[in-house]
């Protein structure tokens, strides 16, 4: 289990990841100022690859004397989807840079654009107080969902204190992979937190149910910051998915007969409270054969959580 700065990364409880992305290092102060402010982003990513790399210490200690919260600190090259790019060497030599200055809570190891410093990015990491985060991501398509599954588990064995990975669906079932690769990963490597998103449109219901398969946290952008990736949602969608779930509107939780229940979809008054004695009432004749969930169950809490996520995915 991962703690940092107090706040214990599991998938009991995604945590909300916020990324300050800027062009300008002026324009990163107001960025971090409303990262910080915001009581729904736990996390705050700098994204350095934006800037000019001269800047990068300066970013570093104009974000960290502003944010208290947890800070990844991420350079994106431009084989990983980034701004920049950069050789093995000099990406390894700017993340030893970053860490000798401190402050940083989290570094971003990409997984492949940094093969050979792997073990030396991920010992000054721990040498230098912060966690290890392998990435990968994948901008143009969703890889297999057996290869997925082991580059996170490939992640977790070479030491990865946080193990992320990010891919773009080109269809439903594609999401539904990533979410497959996750679960598997996490019951292989219950002791190492995942981060998985499937990007863009296509991928949006994985940021809200990511939790259920394994993966830990997710990005989202609050007011005055921006996406650093396809599909972030505003931190608005998560406080709505956050409020307990209503108990579902069975006819079983409304206390109705099923003649009853099959009258009042067509606007017939509902039954008195306690009709039934609160016992489960069989579906009407002619709709689906499977008794859905009830009560206080965890079937009954899930099938809710996931009803109000793709609402909220709709409304977002």
């Amino acid at each position: 289990m991962v703690s940092l700065r107090g706040l214990t990364l599991t998938a009991a409880r995604p945590r909300i990841i916020v990324p300050l992305f800027a062009r300008d290092p002026a324009a990163l102060c107001p960025l971090a100022k409303a990262a910080g402010a915001d009581p729904a982003a736990e996390l705050v990513e700098l994204r350095l690859d934006p800037l000019p790399a001269d800047e990068f210490l300066n970013a570093l200690a104009l974000v960290r004397g502003i944010v208290d919260k947890p800070l990844v600190v991420t350079i994106r090259t431009r084989a990983e989807g980034g701004e920049l790019a950069l050789t093995p060497d000099a990406y390894a030599a700017h993340c030893r840079a970053l860490l000798a200055r401190g402050g940083v809570d989290v570094l971003d190891i990409e997984w492949r654009a940094c093969g050979a410093f792997r073990a030396e990015l991920r010992d000054a990491a721990h040498a230098a107080g912060a966690a290890a985060l392998f990435s990968e991501h994948h901008f143009d398509a969703t890889p297999a969902t057996d290869a997925m599954a082991d580059t996170l588990t490939g992640m977790a064995d070479a030491g990865a204190d946080i193990a992320k990975l990010a891919v773009m669906p080109r269809c439903a079932a594609d999401a539904a992979r990533l979410l497959e690769a996750t679960a598997r990963a996490a019951d292989a490597r219950p002791d190492t937190p995942l981060i998985t998103m499937s990007m863009g449109p296509l991928g949006a219901v994985t940021r809200f149910c990511g939790g259920a398969f394994g993966s830990c946290a997710t990005f989202g952008v609050t007011s005055g910051t921006s996406a650093s990736a396809p599909g972030s949602r505003p931190l608005i969608c998560w406080g709505s998915c956050r409020r307990p779930a209503p108990a579902p509107r069975w006819p079983a939780e409304c206390g109705r007969s099923p003649e009853r229940s099959h009258r009042h979809r067509s606007g017939a008054r509902s039954c008195p409270p306690g009709r039934t004695g609160g016992h489960p009432v069989p579906l009407p004749a002619g709709r689906s054969g499977r008794t859905p969930p009830t009560g206080s169950s965890p079937a009954a809490a899930l099938c809710a959580k996931s009803c109000a996520a793709r609402q909220c995915a709709k409304r977002c």
